[in-house]
């Protein structure tokens, strides 16, 4: 099996070349092995920690950020590996004011009234959908607002391989049309569990909403605003971001 692994930013330099490429004798890699193997690396070492890498590296594997496959995923054809830096030297953070929010809030609730899908209940998924869910809903003219709580990421480009509800949603939805709205769509992952959960409920129908979309999500939302490949740092999570990335 050939692995190709491409550098970017700091991290070209710190190995002093942007290409490696590895030739290993077997047929088949699971995930956990080939972070295992990309993590001896010399000079890449000090990027990864735990089981995967630092949260200031962006990992793609086959041009897919490395968080939408499973742990237990196994590849078994050649690996074109993608590293990239996010912050400190590397690619830039993009920051979102609140005129982003209340413009792409907007641009969700008239693509919702365009598609003429009639909203009976909103829902946001805890914590970033909280404040779009709020402003679509006031936008649409949507009363009943309801939370549920997805618990997915750690810390900044560092995340949990199965998304877990930590707060259930308590609000009577039954044969209702649901909107499920987050701040983004990244991996995907935390809208799939929403939707799988709310399913439950009884709903007439369901259609999710994400201000942003990454072009690598395994989730497309009905409705979106716009698309972003840098990691997005919302207003009220600057502080938080911060605080981590020391």
């Amino acid at each position: 099996m050939r692995i190709k692994i491409k550098l970017l930013g700091q991290l070209k330099h710190s190995v002093g070349k942007d290409e490696i490429v590895l030739k290993t004798d077997d047929s088949t890699m699971p995930l956990p092995g080939l972070l295992k193997t990309i993590s001896k690396i010399s000079g890449l070492s000090q990027y990864f920690h735990g089981e995967g890498p630092r949260h200031d590296i962006i990992l793609f594997v086959n041009g897919k950020d490395h968080r939408v496959y499973s742990n237990d995923h196994v590849f078994s054809e050649n690996i074109e590996v993608t590293l990239i830096p996010i912050s400190h030297g590397g690619i830039e953070l993009y920051y979102v004011s609140w005129g982003d929010i209340e413009k792409y809030s907007r641009i969700v609730a008239e693509k919702t009234s365009t598609d003429k899908y009639k909203v009976d209940v909103i829902i946001g998924i805890m914590r970033g959908g909280i404040i779009p869910a709020r402003l679509i809903a006031d936008y649409l003219g949507v009363r009943n607002l309801g939370t549920i709580e997805v618990m997915f990421y750690q810390r900044p480009g560092e995340t949990r391989h199965k998304p877990v509800i930590r707060q259930p949603l308590t609000l009577d939805i039954s044969d209702k049309n649901i909107l499920i709205v987050d701040d983004v769509s990244d991996t995907g992952k935390s809208l799939q569990v929403a939707v799988s959960a709310i399913t439950l409920y009884g709903p007439s129908q369901i259609k999710t909403a994400t201000l942003y979309l990454k072009p690598w999500t395994t989730f497309i939302p009905d409705y979106y605003g716009a698309s972003v490949t840098k990691w997005i740092v919302f207003p009220w999570e600057k502080n938080e971001v911060k605080r981590e990335l020391e």
